[in-house]
């Protein structure tokens, strides 16, 4: 179906629609394990972001065409575990890429590098990126103590463990256990 909508739409014409196809056909080839299909898919969508005249809608794509060759990348690993650290390289390559070209990360580009990281044996920069996502999600609030369990308010202050400087209890007086389940 993807590859009818590439011929039906004009190809060189920087039309940010055609790179939404390419970018779903790049996902329906890793969905079945195609993964050089995948690839050129999703390459031949990243360059024709280049073209896209409005710098906004160029970085948003260009942005979702790396975070899905970083995410190519990283499925991949689990078909060819002989190849795992030059997977992993080039998923962190592409993912760091959509990273730093969005400003506000999504919360599965940070879990994503998180795992990427991880692989790499690279644990710091892992818990950096989880840290990013946790704080994150933080601000989007409600927050649940992992304490106590209980739904603090979106403006609620959350304090952190002081060991695993992760998970987050609430600085209600109503909280009397003040123990880190995780630490």
């Amino acid at each position: 179906m993807y590859q009818k909508c590439v011929g039906s739409l004009e190809e060189g014409h920087s039309n940010p629609n055609l790179i939404r196809v390419f970018l779903k056909l790049g996902r329906a080839y890793r969905s079945i394990g195609a993964w050089d299909d995948a690839v050129a898919s999703l390459e031949k969508g990243l360059s024709i972001t280049e073209s896209i005249e409005d710098a906004r809608i160029g970085n948003q794509l260009k942005g979702l065409a790396k975070q899905s060759l970083g995410n190519t990348y990283l499925e991949e690993c689990e078909s060819v575990p002989e190849r795992i650290d030059e997977l992993v390289r080039k998923a962190i390559f592409w993912s760091e890429a959509a990273f730093n070209l969005q400003h506000d990360a999504t919360d599965e580009l940070l879990l994503d590098l998180a795992q990427e990281h991880y692989y790499l044996g690279d644990t710091e920069k892992a818990h950096n990126m989880i840290q990013k996502y946790l704080d994150g999600t933080v601000k989007l609030g409600p927050s649940q103590c992992q304490s106590c369990h209980q739904i603090c308010a979106k403006d609620a202050i959350m304090e952190k463990w002081s060991v695993g400087k992760v998970a987050r209890y609430c600085s209600e007086a109503g909280c009397a256990t003040r123990s880190c389940p995780r630490c």
